[in-house]
């Protein structure tokens, strides 16, 4: 699997000066990054929202359909865009589990090899 790649907007940007103006710490992200799954969907992946804490991670998988590729020439130089329709999805554990099932799974009697005890 290819290494995750933070998608926040760089702390030049506007929105971003503006979050830390009036007190928010948090990274901005730009416009349609924010997946929004309802009781229907969550249903659908096996999930409970009882089961989700905020600010916890959840691990996902995607398929995306390409529904626009597209190029301009402007004043400011070339601008390319691409559109995703997301189609399939599905849902793991949380990082923290995996990461924890993975330190006691390091713990045993190979965790010599990787210089844990």
């Amino acid at each position: 699997m290819k290494t995750m790649t933070s998608m926040a907007s760089p702390a030049e940007d506007t929105v971003q000066e503006v979050m830390s103006d009036i007190g928010q710490d948090k990274p901005c992200y730009p416009y349609g990054l924010c997946l929004r799954l309802t009781d229907r969907e969550l249903i659908k992946l096996g999930l409970s929202a009882s089961d989700l804490v905020t600010g916890g991670s959840l691990h996902i998988h995607g398929m995306a359909r390409i529904t626009s590729v597209s190029t301009n020439d402007g004043a400011m130089g070339k601008n390319s865009s691409v559109e995703l329709q997301i189609e399939e999805l599905c849902c793991g554990e949380s990082e923290d589990e995996e990461n924890e099932e993975a330190e006691t799974a390091m713990s045993g009697p190979m965790s010599r090899l990787y210089g844990k005890n």
